[in-house]
């Protein structure tokens, strides 16, 4: 995972002008829109990578002494994954060739490196430009190896003004209550009320009385239902996970809304399309792509 990390990171600063550098997973939201986003991180003069000493199992207890003399038990530090840094400390992130094989050789199993290498080496080398914590807001509160999932009907805009505003911090040496620019973990099926809640459309975080579909063509309803039907069908056919059919549907009503923006942005030409077959025991038995003109 930290190698991904560090190769995300090279590839990123190949574009000079790239100065703040963050890491995010595909069930993370931004709480704030782009230029508010973009501010608070351009105008700070330290990175947010979370860093703690932990006592017990999942916190000192990974450590491996076997990691002595360059990393001791009292530099061991944890913390979550999600981070945002500046170039300077992507740089050294990316250039480090003391902590990072220490932690690729000692750190295994039970060690999950990409909660402990960041949160030591920036507290060990670059503490003092290091906020300590993260910019991504994650709910803990019921336990687990994992965090929380919001489905599409905990999604209030009362919820999302509490992550927004509802934390204590510290930025640029004031107090704040902006703390998170980002939170998660979010479904998939949640994607539609969120995309209602930022056109102002659920004044109560509950779905308008309008028509769910709106004025979308029946027929692209009709066709693109069916596809997204079928490939669920394969998904808990194949990889035997099933989907939730209120994700089904709001799949559907996002991927469509994208669409019309699309068409009004600029008229499509061509298209490309592309299909797959297999057999009953799902084995690829033939392919087939091209390219349509209008």
């Amino acid at each position: 995972m930290i190698e991904a990390e560090r190769r995300l990171l090279a590839n990123a600063l190949l574009d000079f002008s790239n100065q703040r550098f963050v890491l995010l997973s595909e069930a993370c939201i931004p709480l704030f829109n782009f230029s508010t986003v973009y501010n608070y991180l351009i105008n700070s003069n330290e990175s947010f990578v979370e860093s703690y000493d932990l006592e017990g199992p999942v916190g000192r207890g990974r450590y491996n002494r076997k990691m002595r003399p360059q990393v001791t038990l009292d530099q061991w530090r944890k913390g979550a994954q999600w981070f945002e840094m500046d170039r300077d400390l992507a740089t050294e992130v990316v250039s480090d060739q003391t902590y990072f094989p220490v932690f690729q050789k000692h750190c295994k199993g039970a060690c999950y490196s990409d909660e402990h290498y960041l949160p030591t080496f920036v507290t060990m080398k670059y503490g003092s430009k290091n906020s300590n914590r993260t910019l991504t807001w994650v709910d803990w509160s019921k336990g687990g190896p994992h965090p929380a999932k919001f489905l599409r009907t905990e999604v209030t805009v009362e919820f999302l003004e509490r992550l927004r505003s509802g934390s204590h911090c510290r930025y640029k040496g004031n107090s704040t209550n902006v703390c998170h620019l980002f939170a998660r973990k979010f479904s998939p099926d949640a994607l539609y009320r969120l995309l209602k809640i930022t056109n102002g459309e659920l004044a109560n975080g509950t779905q308008s009385g309008d028509d769910y579909f709106g004025n979308l063509k029946w027929r692209d309803i009709a066709m693109t239902t069916a596809w997204v039907v079928w490939n669920d069908r394969n998904t808990e056919f194949h990889e035997n996970d099933w989907r939730n059919p209120h994700h089904t549907m709001d799949f559907v009503r996002a991927y469509l809304m994208e669409f019309q923006r699309c068409q009004q942005q600029q008229a499509i030409r061509t298209a490309n399309f592309g299909g797959i077959a297999r057999d009953c025991n799902g084995q690829v038995i033939g392919a087939v792509a091209g390219k349509l003109e209008k």
